[in-house]
């Protein structure tokens, strides 16, 4: 229920999310150059606290209340296929790119991408809380200079268009 907390709103949460989530990984590198276990368990418990924070089912909310009804099934349907190929990538060039690396260095490199995040949600990320899907979709209709608000017409399905017109 922290995503609903009547002060907080989503975009904050992600940063804050991001931010400890890189800080964390930054942790793991020092910990992992000086050997020291215990700094290892917390930087590990506190990421795991951060990333549940708002990383987790922050992006998935977020992107949920960015797209109109119209096209919300197609546009969530490509940002979870867009997620699950990066996570792959990431998944498939894991032990090549630690090899390359180095354990430090590769800890390093996702703690700057966890600072990334920071930029692009600081920039190009819209608050969502409170605002409704008309709210949204002016907003993004300002940002581009478009106008998003088409008819969508859905194909009358005719008798003969149908499954059990077509069954002998």
């Amino acid at each position: 229920r922290l995503f609903d907390h009547p002060r907080l709103g989503r975009k904050p949460l992600l940063t804050l999310s991001n931010a400890g989530c890189g800080v964390c990984l930054l942790l793991l590198a020092i910990a992992t150059a000086t050997g020291s276990a215990p700094l290892a368990i917390l930087s590990l418990a506190l990421y795991v606290t951060f990333f549940s924070l708002g990383a987790g089912p922050g992006i998935w909310l977020v992107a949920s209340e960015v797209f109109s009804l119209g096209i919300r099934g197609k546009a969530m349907s490509m940002a979870t296929t867009g997620n699950r190929a990066l996570a792959t990538l990431v998944s498939a060039t894991f032990l090549s790119l630690k090899n390359a690396l180095g354990d430090v260095g590769f800890l390093l490199l996702f703690s700057a991408l966890c600072c990334g995040n920071v930029v692009f949600i600081r920039y190009l990320v819209p608050e969502t809380k409170g605002k409704s899907l008309e709210e949204m979709l002016a907003y993004f209709e300002d940002l581009s200079g478009e106008s998003a608000r088409k008819e969508i017409e859905l194909p009358s399905r005719s008798p003969e268009a149908t499954p059990e017109a077509t069954m002998v």
